[in-house]
Order: structure tokens, then sequence, then C-alpha cells
């Protein structure tokens, strides 16, 4: 059989380098050239990015504006229905940024890929417990898969990816929604259940590929015939680069559909409608984010199905990422997105903005206070409406915003978790104090 990287290789002739006409158009429709001072702005410009992406791609040292492009994709998919050739150009950049990273060599990729793994994974594991008990986080992140599955097979698999157990509130009203809704299912995620993304973006393919089949092959344990994803970078990891390669190596397609959470929600209103009985009378705005194909329209679906929930669309208001996280690279155009964004809500009146993916929430949740507008998980909404609430403890977290208080407030979980506070002041430090790239930017006034 052949090996993950000889698969990738293929599906890199097939599905780029043989088709690609370096017309342009998925560089020109590309939010993030101008941002990142490159000139893309026509099919021509756009092309000239193109062609040194392929040139990296085929051996070459391709160029500098290509290297930067493929570096701040932020994962829109504007550029997959933009392209005349069925090529995938969000795929292209993700084998762009692969080869650039590994110039370095294997022994710096495997090293970057583990510190990478093990920073998102030290911050999950210690943020998550500061929060809950050892049994209610059990819910969300069970100790193992085979621990959980039962003998009959689920109707699905809730798969949180590793970074919602940052805030586990959202895990836990999902799940609550499927009780409600009489839905049997095994949960998966958490950092022994990755989709390989740290170690693929460093470069570690050989890593990425062993933790992306350990984890496919425990939701194929299950026997579901769906996998409910939470995590969008999860749904394009797995969609576009694990199970399409792993099915090129002759192991065959997948035993299972992987749906994102919200189109799969939106495909059984039906359902849930009957129970959403307690009217919210919000004007609810949404984070709405590109990338996964559906999940947009079904966020609006669902918030639109809510009694007394009224939706407002907010004109003018850019889109650039998959998750507000993807745009780290470009701080400034990220303050101004989000700006421009709050001041949309304030001119249309609404009371409630509510974020669709974790890591928009994570960023923003606590910048509701003092303004017009309440910040809250669309899951939130939903969940009020069937009389399921889940208090958002992270919110609470970063609202206090001064760690002896939190390391204060905390010291139950603390102690049942055994804790190392040091190591967890480190993390607040990063992951609630200093993790609002937005303080200072704009006034609440």
């Amino acid at each position: 059989m052949t090996t993950f990287d000889e698969a990738l290789d293929v599906r890199l002739h097939e599905e780029i380098l043989n088709r690609c006409t370096l017309c342009g158009k998925c560089a020109a429709v590309c939010p993030m050239p101008e941002p990142a001072g490159l000139d893309a702005a026509t099919e021509a410009a756009g092309a000239k990015i193109v062609s040194g992406v392929i040139d990296l791609l085929q051996g070459g040292e391709g160029t500098s504006e290509a290297r930067e492009w493929a570096e701040v994709c932020t994962g829109s998919g504007f550029c997959i229905e933009a392209c005349p050739e069925a090529v995938n150009p969000r795929f292209m950049l993700a084998m762009a940024r692969l080869a650039a990273r590994r110039e370095a060599g294997a022994e710096e990729t495997r090293a970057n890929g583990r510190a990478s793994f093990g920073t998102m994974s030290g911050a999950v594991r210690a943020i998550s417990r500061l929060q809950l008990p050892r049994e209610v986080l059990a819910r969300i992140n069970p100790a193992s898969a085979k621990a959980g599955v039962s003998q009959d097979a689920p109707e699905v698999v809730y798969y949180t990816g590793c970074n919602m157990l940052r805030t586990p509130h959202i895990g836990l009203l999902c799940l609550e929604i499927l009780d409600a809704m009489g839905v049997t299912y095994e949960v998966m995620g958490g950092p022994g259940h990755c989709c390989g993304i740290f170690q693929f973006r460093e470069g570690d393919t050989e890593t990425s590929a062993r933790i992306a089949g350990g984890t496919i092959e425990s939701f194929a344990e299950t026997k579901a015939p769906e996998v409910l994803a939470w995590c969008p970078s999860c749904v394009v990891q797995f969609g576009e680069v694990a199970l399409p390669t792993f099915a090129k190596q002759e192991s065959g397609p997948a035993p299972f559909d992987m749906v994102a959470f919200y189109v799969w929600l939106a495909g059984r209103l039906d359902d849930l409608k009957p129970l959403m009985t307690r009217p919210q009378n919000r004007r609810v705005a949404l984070v709405e984010r590109p990338g996964i194909p559906g999940a947009r329209d079904a966020a609006v679906a669902i918030a639109k199905a809510i009694p007394g929930v009224e939706y407002v669309a907010l004109p003018d208001v850019q889109r650039a990422a998959i998750t507000s996280n993807y745009l780290t690279l470009l701080p400034d155009f990220k303050e101004k997105l989000l700006a421009e964004e709050f001041e949309a809500c304030v001119a249309a009146d609404v009371d409630t903005l509510a974020t669709i993916f974790h890591p928009c929430h994570r960023e923003t949740c606590h910048l509701g206070e003092g303004r017009p507008f309440e910040i809250v998980n669309l899951m939130e909404l939903v969940g009020a409406s069937m009389g399921i609430e889940v208090e958002d403890l992270f919110k609470k977290l970063k609202i206090m915003g001064d760690i002896d208080k939190i390391v204060a407030e905390c010291a139950d979980m603390i102690d049942e978790h055994k804790l190392d506070v040091d190591a967890l002041r480190a993390h607040l430090e990063a992951e609630v104090i200093h993790a609002n790239p937005f303080a200072g930017v704009f006034s609440k006034d």
C-alpha cells in the first residue's frame, strides 16, 4: 500500500498541478492579499501570485508573494467557488505551506509539530478543568473512545474537536439538545482524538496521518453512520486532507459521513422546533463565517426558527475567515473587521450578537460588557428556548480578568484536578488575560 505522503503527492498532481491554468481567479476573490500588502486586485495580478505557488509545489522556491499568501490563508473558501478548473485553492495553499515548512527538515518539523500540539493540548486541559468538575467534563471529553462505545451503534458521533473544550458550555448545550431530541450518540474529541492539523501545519505529515488515522478508526468503531463535527478546522482537515488521502491509499472511503453540526441540526429543524417553546424576544445578529458549505445558511435557519428571535442581517460586514483566530497573523485587519461588526450591530439596534463557532466566541464573549448588545453563542439561544441553560464559565473568567482572582475563585477545581498553579497561571496569561487582541482598539462608548 502507498504511504500517506505518496498518496498526498498523487493528489497534488491530479487535483492541482494537472488542472491549474494559472488564471488567477482564486487570488482575485480572496479577501487576504490586500491586507497582507499583496497585489491581487485583478486576475492578471492574481495569476502572478498563483504562478509562484505552483512553482513552490513543483519543488521550486516560489515567490515571497506566494509564500505570504499561503501563510495568511484564512480558509474563507471563496476561492473554491471561483476556480473554473475544479481545483480546491484552499487545499492548494495548505500544500504550499506544507512545502515551505518542509524546507526546515524532518527533525525540525517534528519538533515544531510537537510544540504546537503541546501548547494547544496543555491549554485545553488546564482551561477546561478549571471550569468543570471531573464528572461533568467527562460528558464532553471521555477518557477514551472505546470506554464510551455501547453495544448498539449510535445514530451519530458528536465530535468536539480539541479547542471547543476551552468553552465547554457549548458542548454541554449541544449534548442536552441531542438528548432532548432523542438522538443516540457517542462523544469524541479533545487532544486524544485530534484531526492532526497542528502537525500538518508544521510539515510533519507522518505524525499528522497517524493521529488523524487513529481518530478515524475510533469513529468507525462506533459504527455510527454520521460524525457531527463541531469544529470547522476539523471539517476542513478531515474533509480536504486526511479522508481523501487515506482513500487514495487504497484504504477506501470512510464508513461514515462527516457533517458540520450546524448543517445537521438545520436538517432536523422539524424535530427541533417543537422543543423550542420559550420565546427569546431578541434582535439577533450572527457572527457569520464562510468556509464550510451550508454552515452559514444553517445557522441563520436555526436562529430564525427560535421563537421570539428576529434575525438581523448585518449589511456591509466583511466576512474574511472560517473563524476569527485565522486572522491572527494580520492583527490590524482583524481589529478593523471586529470594529466594523460592532458598529453595524449598534446601527442595526441588535441586542444580541451570537457567535457560531468557538474561537470567535472565545475571543469576543466578554466584549459585550458595557455595550448595548450581549454576546452569546447561538447554542445558548437554542438551549434557552428549550429551557436548557449551561453557564458560560469561560466568559466569567474573561470578565474577571485577573489571574489572582481567577485562581482564588476556582480553588475547588484546581484542587479536584490537581492543577499545577504555576502552569495554570501561564495558560491564563495567554488564554484569558492577554488573549484579547482588541483591547483598547475601540472604546465601549
